[in-house]
């Protein structure tokens, strides 16, 4: 748990692959400091996705794509850390490959 000026967050790690992602919780209007730390974390996440995704795909699309990709991946993280289910993750990057491609050509 992290604890700043009477607001804290708890986030649970997840490393898998590449990819190290947190899920937050107890963040919410109560928290503000800790819940615009949260949406900063996950913006960049997706910026960078994006800009990675924008290298070959028009802006739009990529935007979609790193959405989508970054919601995959938070969505595996959470089978993981919660049921244990690791092969999540590797679906979830697969599938966005997958989708990254289709939209490549």
């Amino acid at each position: 748990m992290l604890t700043k000026s009477g607001t804290s967050l708890r986030i649970w790690p997840i490393e898998s692959a590449a990819w190290v992602c947190i899920l937050p919780t107890g963040v919410d209007d109560e928290t503000p400091a800790a819940k615009e730390a949260v949406r900063l974390f996950f913006l960049s996440l997706r910026d960078h996705l994006t800009a990675i995704l924008a290298r070959g795909l028009p802006g739009e699309i990529a935007d979609e794509l790193a959405t989508d990709a970054l919601v995959r991946i938070e969505g595996a993280t959470l089978m993981t850390a919660v049921f244990d289910e690791s092969d999540a993750m590797e679906r979830a990057i697969q599938a966005t490959i997958r989708d990254a491609t289709t939209a490549s050509r």
